[in-house]
């Protein structure tokens, strides 16, 4: 046993593990104020872990030269993609419908039925929308900014702009002739 020594830590890896004790309550804080739950909130840990370390590359210097603003970005944008992959999952359906939960209770099951038949069928409306339209009315209905929906697709921002803009001009008109959106005028 005399010949086992316990090896010196990695560099890189105890410098992350300080950044992420030292900024342990900013993720904490991030995490509560995205609305992401425990799970999630561990799962934003553990994203901004890597982030830091694809960061740092292999010098640990690196990581403790980080700024509190680029830890915070990094905590942000993870926090967006955990948003975002709940959103794609379905699980935002869910979510609407508990928002508008005051339109119906737990005790009227008629009233839920119509609710969820409402959502399919503001999302067939949404499906009839020209291809390119609902792409980018998709996207940003399921939060994306426009500027990440142009770097997501390689298309401009102007085209962005135009298409998101016409789409949403269908998308009201398409709502209102299926009786699903407020009277013309409203």
């Amino acid at each position: 046993m005399s010949g086992l020594r316990p090896q010196p830590p990695d560099k890189v890896a105890a410098a992350l593990e300080h950044l992420v004790q030292r900024f342990a309550r900013m993720l904490a804080a991030v995490g509560y104020r995205s609305g992401l739950d425990d799970d999630e909130r561990d799962a934003l840990v553990q994203s901004v872990r890597i982030r830091l370390w694809q960061a740092a590359g292999d010098s640990g210097e690196t990581l403790l030269s980080l700024s509190t603003s680029y830890v915070y970005q990094a905590a942000r944008s993870a926090a967006l993609d955990l948003l975002r992959t709940r959103r794609r999952s379905g699980a935002w359906r869910a979510e609407q419908l508990e928002n508008v939960s005051h339109l119906t209770t737990s005790d009227d099951p008629a009233g839920q039925l119509d609710l969820d038949e409402s959502v399919e069928r503001i999302m067939a409306v949404l499906d009839t929308l020209a291809p390119d339209r609902r792409t980018v009315v998709k996207l940003h209905l399921a939060g994306y900014a426009r500027r990440e929906i142009a770097e997501r697709l390689n298309w401009s921002e102007a085209r962005i702009r135009n298409l998101l803009f016409r789409g949403m001009d269908d998308l009201r008109v398409a709502l209102r002739r299926h009786g699903l959106g407020p009277p013309e005028g409203a």
